[in-house]
């Protein structure tokens, strides 16, 4: 009886792959802006890109936008999770809570909360305080949903033998429900970091001057298609860079976890 073998390229085939497609894009690219296959006063070419990008670099604007962004992605991510952790733990834990906030909570992971970041302004003017709270607002509510429903998923045998020996409620939120969501945390922060980049680039282009957002807006108000794409790279490269990071921290993570 035979046996059907999957075949499973190496990690050195995919890196090669993609970068491939990269180049096999790239090249796509100049080819229609040099033949003008493409409208170049709009979508520009790799050139002017590439210019664009070195002129931006070279005057040091591109690196405190890049610093600024950066800034606000590491606080806003970790004040997110934090705030996302306790109501995730809260709606887990109590039932009465969850019928109360539960429904609400529900509406605001749906709601475009980009729209919150006007009247955030209003409340604490210009400055990294709005921007951080629209990245908390957006991170909170879909941290606190998955948190919740983890805390919901422990096992309640393992909670009553606990308690059968005397363990009260710290001991119990302390060595069995933070573990159990810091592996979520730790898992999805892949996806997490994703909302809070969003966040951070959705906040600085309405009408900020600082940041990767700032550097686009600017770019818009002046028509310089060429700023606009450069600075969109750059906000890619940021996150492939932020991914591959967290890719690795997860595989240390969960190495303790058995394979199936």
């Amino acid at each position: 009886m035979s046996t059907l073998t999957t075949y499973r390229p190496s990690r050195v085939v995919l890196i090669l792959g993609r970068v491939a497609i990269v180049v096999l894009l790239f090249v796509a690219w100049l080819v229609a802006a040099e033949n003008e296959w493409i409208n170049v006063n709009f979508f520009s070419s790799p050139i002017d890109v590439w210019s664009s990008l070195m002129s931006l670099s070279a005057s040091g604007e591109l690196w405190a936008a890049l610093q600024s962004t950066v800034l606000l992605l590491a606080v806003g991510w970790l004040l997110g999770e934090i705030a996302g952790l306790t109501l995730g733990i809260a709606l887990g834990l109590s039932k009465s809570l969850n019928a109360i906030l539960g429904p609400i909570v529900v509406f605001q992971n749906g709601f475009p909360n980009i729209l919150l970041l006007p009247i955030f302004v209003v409340w604490w003017g210009f400055g990294y305080g709005p921007k951080i709270a629209l990245v908390v607002a957006m991170m909170a509510v879909f941290v606190g949903l998955n948190v919740a429903a983890g805390v919901r998923e422990v096992d309640g045998v393992l909670i009553d033998n606990m308690r059968m020996q005397g363990a009260g409620t710290l001991d119990v939120l302390r060595h069995v429900y933070l573990p159990a969501v810091a592996l979520w945390v730790s898992s999805s922060a892949r996806v997490t970091v994703g909302y809070a980049l969003q966040a951070v680039v959705g906040s600085e282009l309405m009408g900020s001057i600082t940041g990767l957002g700032g550097l686009i807006s600017y770019g818009q108000v002046s028509f310089r298609s060429d700023q606009i794409v450069a600075v969109l790279l750059v906000a890619a490269a940021l996150a492939i860079i932020i991914d591959l990071l967290l890719a690795a921290v997860e595989r240390r993570a969960v190495r303790w976890m058995p394979k199936s």
